[in-house]
């Protein structure tokens, strides 16, 4: 059958071929619903019937044409292996194809454990607009032929892309009414690079240099009840995943919200809030505050703690989760 353009789509209403009466002794022997198949070469309506009801069940899109998608997804067409999947979500102002996470999954794919999928989306904009990320993943989680169902995944996430990641994972992964929660039982590892969502005290034990105790993401928003297949790696002096829980870092959350979500708002982490408190204690407000900047200048002037890892243990962690 050929679609309005001209070009063939699948097997269809109309048409004659010895395949489609394969077809139908294939649907027969599988699903107890297509027992109403007869054994001629011709796609009549019953054989529309069947198949429309078979990509309802595989949540695929009903047309009642035997197009490649559905041959393969029934297991009409037997596909090579499908290789497990490395997203990669890069932060700030970096390129997709350069970094922490890149450099992992191209080790990866050339060691043949993963086909290695780069997460594009809008890492320029201040303030961020992470939500682009979050849709582009949305977007190929949802494509189940690249990406069937089933698929064993892994992720590696940094700074701004660590954030993309934690958000698609915590708002459409892990939570049991999520959209891609039939997912969370293909996920087998995340490395996660200098995130602003760490969850306190949670540190790969491989880093050399971990962060101090009692540090955390510089985000108001962090993971909880961070998985075992999940390690943060972020080394000390690294101020978006090594916040301090004080009023230090609360200052430095509320200059991080200005400009990462040009937020003036957001409870004890808000800037005004912070205002308020340095009119109501002016002596001790303006000496966190000026802390506060003094760090985040340093920082900028010395980003080496954040975008410089030893990459060969977080190699190693995920070639173990994928081939275990």
């Amino acid at each position: 059958m050929n679609g309005p353009d001209g070009k063939w789509i699948g097997y269809g209403l109309g048409d004659v071929d010895p395949k489609v009466q394969d077809m139908k002794r294939f649907l027969k022997r599988k699903f107890s619903y297509a027992a109403v198949l007869d054994d001629s070469p011709l796609y009549d309506q019953a054989m529309v019937n069947v198949v429309s009801e078979m990509q309802a069940k595989y949540g695929l899109r009903v047309t009642g044409i035997m197009n490649y998608a559905t041959q393969v997804r029934c297991g009409y067409i037997k596909t090579a292996p499908v290789k497990p999947v490395m997203f990669t979500v890069e932060g700030h102002l970096s390129d997709m194809f350069v970094g922490p996470c890149a450099y992992t999954a191209k080790e990866l794919e050339n060691q043949g454990v993963v086909r290695w999928q780069p997460v594009g989306y809008d890492n320029v904009a201040l303030p961020f607009r992470n939500q682009t990320g979050v849709n582009e993943l949305d977007r190929l989680f949802s494509d189940t032929v690249a990406f069937p169902l089933g698929t064993p995944f892994v992720m590696a996430i940094f700074s701004q892309g660590a954030i993309v990641g934690c958000r698609f994972f915590l708002e459409q992964i892990r939570p049991e009414n999520g959209k891609h929660h039939n997912r969370l039982k293909d996920l087998r590892g995340v490395i996660a690079f200098g995130n602003p969502y760490r969850e306190q005290n949670v540190i790969a034990p491989w880093v050399p240099d971990p962060p101090k105790a009692g540090t955390q993401g510089i985000s108001d928003i962090r993971m909880t009840d961070t998985p075992e297949y999940w390690r943060e790696v972020s080394r000390t002096g690294d101020l978006y995943a090594c916040n301090t829980a004080d009023e230090i870092g609360l200052n430095c959350t509320a200059i991080y919200k200005i400009v990462s979500e040009s937020s003036w708002s957001g409870g004890q982490a808000g800037m005004l809030q912070r205002v308020l408190d340095l009119l109501g204690n002016p002596f001790d407000g303006f000496i966190d505050i000026a802390i506060a900047i003094i760090r985040g200048l340093g920082f900028v002037a010395n980003m080496g703690p954040h975008g410089t890892y030893d990459l060969g243990p977080c190699i190693d962690f995920l070639r173990q989760r994928l081939t275990n």
